[in-house]
């Protein structure tokens, strides 16, 4: 049976990713942003545990796990806290050590696919924050 679930984002930041997946096996079950008041909703969603993580770029993921019953509705907020430090660096050519610009990098939680912060190298290969 498929039941509605809302979820709040606290720090009111819009673009957060919002991912929702099967406890145990870790199963993508909805991908979605949250709008310009840190809100989005989630409908339909298979009861059994479900795993909310998430995550905006500069601020460290939030991660929440909840059994779902049939048809219930539940409300989840996530805070999410600043990150104290910063990644930055260039990202060259192995062969030339020229600079590559327009590249993605993203900082990743270890042994998960749970991305924390990203961004795209500049004309000049250079990272400005990650």
């Amino acid at each position: 049976m498929k039941k509605g679930f809302i979820f709040s984002f606290n720090i009111q930041k819009g673009g957060a990713v919002e991912n929702i997946l099967e406890q145990g096996a870790n199963t993508l079950i909805e991908s979605t942003l949250t709008d310009s008041n840190g809100v989005y909703l989630a409908e339909g969603l298979p009861e059994g545990n479900i795993v909310l993580t998430t995550t905006f770029q500069n601020y460290a993921s939030s991660v929440t796990s909840t059994p779902l019953a049939s048809n219930q509705t539940k409300v989840l907020s996530s805070a999410l806290s600043p990150f104290p430090s910063t990644i930055v660096g260039t990202v060259t050519d192995n062969g030339t050590a020229n600079p590559v610009s327009g590249v993605s990098v993203q900082l990743v939680v270890a042994q998960t696919s749970i991305t924390i912060a990203s961004t795209i190298t500049s004309s000049e290969g250079n990272l400005y924050s990650c």
